[in-house]
């Protein structure tokens, strides 16, 4: 079984934040005030954890997946203003990538983008994402209008990851 631990930089303050009573645990995801933490299930939605306080004293929040989706949400990003999650929407073998979803913590609900792409990283004006393709593109989307720009191509090649640095 997978659970998350967490240490502090100068490699003290070893703490567990699961336990083998949960089910296994991936892709922790920090929120920026770093009170919170989204981590994926395997076979169900994502979680969400308060990490002030310990596991026994709380019960995680799944986040709500519509079924009429018909897919499983991977959070892969947490919003600079620490209102929304954004990631992508797999398929029931948890492979298969048909989307990008975004969900609002405060609503509770989440809402499927174009359906192209996947690994969605927040820009800081906490509205457009940037995220690749397949084939080795990145683009930027605009969450709101869901208007999207090719902004680069490692075609044929492929990428295997995004992220940013703290001035975007």
């Amino acid at each position: 079984t997978y659970t998350l631990w967490v240490i502090k930089s100068n490699g003290c303050g070893l703490e567990r934040l699961t336990y083998a009573s949960a089910p296994a645990v991936y892709f922790p995801v920090w929120s920026p005030d770093e009170k919170r933490l989204v981590y994926t299930n395997p076979d169900s939605s994502p979680s969400l954890m308060d990490v002030v306080k310990s596991w026994h004293e709380q019960s995680p929040k799944p986040v709500v997946v519509p079924p009429e989706l018909g897919a499983r949400f991977h959070v892969w990003s947490w919003s600079p203003d620490g209102r929304k999650l954004a990631g992508a929407l797999l398929k029931a073998d948890g492979v298969s990538v048909v989307g990008v979803g975004i969900y609002s913590l405060e609503s509770e609900r989440l809402e499927r983008l174009p359906e192209f792409g996947y690994n969605p990283v927040w820009l800081r004006d906490n509205r457009r994402l940037l995220l690749q393709d397949h084939r080795g593109k990145l683009y930027v989307l605009d969450s709101q209008p869901g208007s999207r720009r090719e902004i680069s191509s490692l075609a044929p090649h492929s990428i295997t990851g995004v992220t940013l640095s703290q001035d975007n």
